[in-house]
């Protein structure tokens, strides 16, 4: 596997970074890491966590909703939530068929995987008893002195500061001026001393840990191969381009520049056929400083194919269409309408959103970059091809682009659900995914 991604050249020392995640292309997939679920990708055949053949999504579940045939695997990212006991995989997948994906989500599927970890669990479960333990003496220590307070206090209401004690020593200064140091009786047990915790175990994986890790998974996947009678992910269609799926932090400078500026006072003069007009129109709508918004944040780091921030706000490419209307109904400045996406169908709590995949993919994941490009270029883009032709005689807008590229919209959004439910203890579950377009209405 090549080292890290390394980008330090392309920030300051000093750069501040937000919590959102960058997934930048970081070279072909190496030797063994092709088979491997922990490694993220962009494109390639999907690797399945190793789970029981019973366990595995169908062939039928990838199938475009319009075209009916194999979509495409897009990205496929190793994200395991915090705290989780769970391996976790997301997978999305596309239909490489231009007119499919300007239909709509039915173009495209989101699928999220768990594989019960037991040492992951093993080492959560330690780390929940130490945070016990810890706990449990914190208050044993509370209470030793408030006890010992206690003690205090009442000592000083029983003491006659005007008595000598039976040593011959005044009490009066220290009673009066200061803290007096008490003794407890000696009836009295003494506080059970805290003992110093354990320190031998900090509670995370170390390299030689995760090597361990990543050897168990590659046997359990060859027992697992054994297993299977056929993977359908084996002769499925597929991009074959198949990259490292590294990450970033965004910049925070990126967020600093959400602030758009005024937008301009519209004038009354008209003009032939109406843009000017039209366009001051757009701008005071909003429709603008959105996706002026989307392109200066693009822009801090262009390469970037995903954007990953679990629990946060997907970034508009517009403020036109159906997505955009749905998930901001009163403008991006207020709040997403997270309830207006349908919760998760296993268990009904509601989605978070999770990732993003960003315009640049449409520049990695091309039509003949695929395993069966001939077909598809022929069977689904005829019509498209001569009327790109007709187009170009026109000195029209030229559409053959979208013959040479996967991907033709603008981005695709991905909500999970907020409990990370699966229909069993492990296995898969479909989640939901929303598009925006260049040229959405």
């Amino acid at each position: 596997m090549p080292p890290p991604y390394d980008d330090e050249s392309d920030f300051d020392s000093d750069e501040e970074f937000s919590e959102v995640q960058l997934g930048l292309a970081d070279g072909p997939l190496e030797n063994e890491d092709e088979a491997n679920p922990l490694v993220s990708r962009i494109g390639g055949r999907p690797v399945w966590l190793p789970l029981s053949p019973t366990k595995l999504p169908p062939a039928s579940l990838v199938q475009c909703q319009y075209c009916q045939k194999p979509m495409q695997l897009l990205v496929q990212i190793f994200a395991p939530l915090e705290n989780s006991a769970f391996d976790r995989n997301l997978f999305v997948w596309g239909c490489a068929r231009a007119a499919c994906q300007r239909k709509g989500p039915g173009s495209i599927k989101a699928v999220r995987m768990l594989k019960h970890n037991q040492r992951w669990a093993a080492k959560l479960a330690k780390q929940a008893e130490r945070q016990r333990v810890r706990q449990e003496r914190e208050e044993a220590k509370k209470r030793a002195e408030a006890e010992a307070e206690s003690r205090r206090l009442a000592q000083e209401r029983t003491t006659n500061p005007f008595k000598m004690g039976s040593g011959g020593a005044s009490l009066l200064g220290p009673s009066l001026f200061g803290i007096p140091t008490v003794t407890p009786a000696a009836s009295e047990e003494a506080p059970t001393p805290i003992e110093p915790e354990d320190e031998d175990d900090d509670g995370d994986f170390d390299e030689e840990e995760r090597l361990a890790e990543e050897l168990a998974i590659k046997a359990s996947l060859e027992e697992q191969r054994s297993q299977l009678q056929e993977d359908w992910t084996r002769t499925s269609s597929h991009y074959t381009t198949s990259l490292y799926l590294n990450t970033i932090p965004e910049p925070r400078r990126a967020q600093d520049s959400d602030v758009p500026s005024e937008p301009p006072v519209p004038t009354k003069e008209a003009s032939v056929g109406g843009e000017i007009e039209e366009y001051e129109q757009m701008t005071i709508d909003g429709i603008d400083d959105v996706f002026e918004r989307f392109t200066r944040r693009l822009g801090t780091e262009a390469r970037q194919v995903v954007r990953y921030e679990y629990g946060g706000t997907p970034l508009p490419f517009s403020a036109v269409g159906s997505l955009y209307k749905q998930l901001w109904p009163s403008g991006w400045r207020e709040p997403m309408d997270v309830s207006s996406v349908p919760p998760c169908s296993h268990c009904g709590a509601p989605r978070v959103f999770e990732l993003q995949l960003m315009p640049n993919l449409a520049n990695l994941l091309r039509v003949d970059k695929l395993s069966d490009a001939a077909g598809i270029l022929s069977s689904s883009n005829t019509e498209e091809h001569r009327q790109a032709e007709i187009s170009s005689l026109l000195g029209l807008k030229d559409t053959h682009s979208d013959l040479c590229t996967g991907i033709v919209w603008s981005t695709a959004v991905v909500f999970v659900c907020s409990r990370d439910c699966c229909s069993d203890t492990e296995g898969w579950a479909e989640e939901w995914v929303g598009l925006q377009h260049e040229g959405d209405l």
